[in-house]
């Protein structure tokens, strides 16, 4: 087993949300701005980065906002206008290599020129940072070449004046930063006793999604009791066929929950449950990183409408369909049949679920629209066509079935299309969870033969079967 899905990965989402920098971090942030001494807009091209260069005396400010900060300007220049092009954030590391300055460069285009920028740290001197700006071009030209200096939690604001005497200012703003509190000191507690996770039970592929091929994640929010038992499941996203499995098994795990100063307190958490049909597929710890990332965002988006004081604890679990074979050497028999060197599979990373038409969920109008469609060498669904299926629950199947997208076959390095065969299953009721892989195979039987219809024996590659539960919410 590959070492990443050893057990659970676990790691802390700390739900408190800071302004402040993390201990040995200098965060500029450069506001750049245009300035006209005559009513009228400018040709100058928006860039994000900026040159700079005294006019008149260093003004300091305090950290305002946009509109008083460009209001402020016009007023110290005796400007008639002002305009905010962009900003760009830099962030140097204290104690990196502090006997070389760090820098930040690059290049820019404006007004027809390119532009070097150079922003840069003092040795020794934490508040203190170089500027210079090159204008090249068919005579090289220094613009600026200086010193300023800011404090945490100021801005210097300055400007200059390009080669076709043209006005700019840079509001150099250095973010305030302080110690990083422990938790303890967020909570004011004196003790905290993280939570341990004492029981679990794995998920069981369900039988039916491995023969149809089905693979995925689930994404579940979930709360303990004080005793450690799960009380709460919310569902996020994932198969219905999964999700069902994933949910069964997590009201079987239990935890030693949250002690803050000896009281007790529950346990929240989040989960993502990784299904796979076969080991080799799985891509360890790279992947991972790859699912924390896609779900990352859905996670925080649900958490910020609670107000939790303690972390909510992130699991991550897979899901094997098929047991550990000792590895053998032999290839499939139908990778052979084509004379492949390697083959990589396709992989559904994109799904849209079918929506329920509200007139024949009314109408309790229930049925099985079976689709097949095809995607081009990138994975995107280009051909989409019904086989059967009631006609007021065809278009959203097809309309859903269009808006997927596969990572493609590969063999021996050259991508071809994926083809599949999608059974939408839709049902008015609520379907119990011990019902759904009955309900799934007694479909799968009743249309086989519709299913083999059509399909190639000859065919070089393996088309896939896909299959989704719409019921009423």
């Amino acid at each position: 087993m590959i070492k990443w899905f050893k057990g659970l990965v676990m790691v802390f989402m700390l739900i408190f949300v800071s302004s402040v920098l993390s201990a040995g971090e200098i965060a500029v942030e450069l506001r750049f701005y245009q300035g006209f001494y005559e009513n009228g807009n400018s040709t100058l091209s928006i860039v994000s980065s900026y040159s700079l260069k005294k006019i008149s005396d260093d003004k300091i400010i305090p950290i305002v906002e946009l509109e008083k900060e460009a209001r402020q300007l016009k007023e110290i220049y005796k400007l008639k206008k002002v305009k905010r092009l962009d900003s760009l954030n830099i962030i140097f590391r204290e104690g990196k290599s502090p006997e070389k300055p760090q820098e930040f460069m690059t290049g820019i285009r404006l007004n027809g020129r390119t532009l070097i920028l150079r922003v840069y740290t003092i040795v020794g001197q934490k508040d203190r940072f170089g500027i210079g700006i090159l204008e090249k071009g068919e005579k090289e030209r220094v613009l600026l070449e200086s010193e300023v200096i800011v404090p945490a939690g100021k801005t210097a604001v300055l400007g200059f004046k390009d080669s076709e005497e043209k006005i700019y200012f840079l509001a150099f703003n250095r973010k305030y930063q302080e110690k990083e509190k422990t938790l303890a000191e967020m909570l004011d507690a004196k003790s905290i006793k993280a939570p341990k996770l004492l029981k679990k039970k794995e998920p069981e592929y369900p039988k039916t999604a491995l023969q149809a091929g089905i693979e995925g994640e689930v994404v579940l929010k979930g709360q303990t009791d004080l005793e450690g038992n799960v009380t709460e499941l919310n569902i996020l996203q994932g198969h219905p066929l999964l999700a069902k499995a994933a949910e069964a098994a997590l009201n079987h795990w239990k935890y030693a929950v949250w002690e803050i100063d000896g009281v007790k307190k529950p346990v929240s958490f989040s989960m993502i449950i990784i299904f796979r049909i076969k080991r080799d597929l799985a891509g360890g710890k790279k992947e991972g990183d790859i699912i924390l990332k896609r779900y990352r965002p859905l996670l925080k988006e649900k958490e910020a409408k609670t107000k939790k004081t303690l972390p909510r604890i992130l699991e991550m679990v897979v899901a094997f369909g098929e047991k550990a074979q000792p590895k053998t050497g032999k290839k499939p028999e139908w990778v052979e049949k084509i004379g492949a060197k390697s083959v990589e599979a396709p992989k559904l990373i994109r799904r849209v679920e079918p929506l329920y038409p509200a007139a024949p969920l009314k109408a309790n109008i229930e049925g099985d629209v079976i689709l097949r469609g095809k995607t081009d060498t990138d994975g995107n669904v280009e051909e989409v066509k019904v086989l059967s299926g009631h006609p007021l629950l065809r278009l959203p199947a097809v309309n859903a079935a269009r808006q997927w997208k596969y990572l493609p076959w590969k063999v021996d390095g050259t991508a071809y299309p994926v083809e599949f065969t999608l059974v939408v299953i839709y049902r008015a009721k609520k379907i119990p969870a011990d019902k759904i892989n009955p309900l799934v195979k007694e479909v799968l039987d009743r249309n086989k033969q519709l299913l083999e219809k059509g399909k190639k024996k000859d065919k070089k590659i393996p088309a896939l079967l896909e299959v989704v539960l719409v019921e009423k919410k």
